[in-house]
């Protein structure tokens, strides 16, 4: 499983659009092997929502091996355009 959470100031975003990869370590690099977009804008990118509201998750059948989660996001605000990208640390055989 992969998941990522957004939280903006109020009044909150124009929108946000987030994309959570699950990548797996092929041992020379890392492969999505999975991914998924969403998107929110206003008050529901904002701590006026519980974090389970502002929390995106993706799954896949468990299979061993070495994965992250790799989460990117476009954010509008204010009439400006962020671009932010984060990587998890390593999660060593998920399955055990």
């Amino acid at each position: 499983m992969a998941a990522g959470r957004y939280r903006c100031d109020s009044p909150g975003a124009d929108s946000l659009t987030m994309t959570v990869h699950l990548q797996r370590n092929d041992g020379s690099s890392w492969t999505t092997i999975s991914g998924q977009s969403f998107t929110a804008a206003g008050v529901a990118t904002t701590l006026q929502r519980r974090n389970s509201e502002r929390t995106r998750q993706i799954a896949v059948p468990c299979a061993r091996g070495n994965y992250r989660t790799w989460v990117e996001a476009t954010v509008v605000s204010r009439g400006v355009t962020r671009k932010l990208s984060e990587n998890s640390g390593e999660r060593l055989d998920p399955c055990s």
